[in-house]
């Protein structure tokens, strides 16, 4: 894959929403990134082929080929890395998510806190 010139974050967002349109790609709703932090969950029918640089899953099923450089990173979400803050692991996230081949994977909610113990009965009087 060729590379561009460092433009910052911005021209490095248009270039993806660019190459993304041309293939006939939305990036996501109102083509937002996924925000770096973020975690994902594989959805119980997506599937690894060919050493992980093939990704087999999604409603309905998709095909998508990773580079060597997405492959690492998708194995790494998977295993429940965060997104790094990098504009094109945000749009490959972002993909993934509108494919359905990954879900949004949230912290479990903290345990609720134990009941106080109910108050001893007062002595009866003598």
């Amino acid at each position: 894959m060729r590379r561009e010139p460092a433009r910052g974050v911005r021209g490095q967002l248009t270039t993806v929403r660019a190459r993304m349109r041309a293939r006939g790609l939305a990036a996501g709703p109102g083509d937002e990134l996924v925000p770096a932090g973020f975690r994902l969950r594989a959805d119980a029918r997506t599937r690894l082929a060919a050493g992980g640089s093939v990704l087999v899953g999604g409603s309905p099923v998709r095909v998508l080929r990773l580079t060597p450089a997405g492959a690492r990173q998708v194995r790494g979400w998977l295993s429940g890395a965060p997104v790094p803050d990098s504009v094109t692991a945000r749009a490959l996230a972002r993909r993934l998510l509108d494919a359905g081949i990954a879900h949004p994977s949230f912290p479990a909610p903290a345990p609720a806190p134990a009941p106080a113990p109910a108050p001893a009965p007062a002595p009866a009087p003598a």
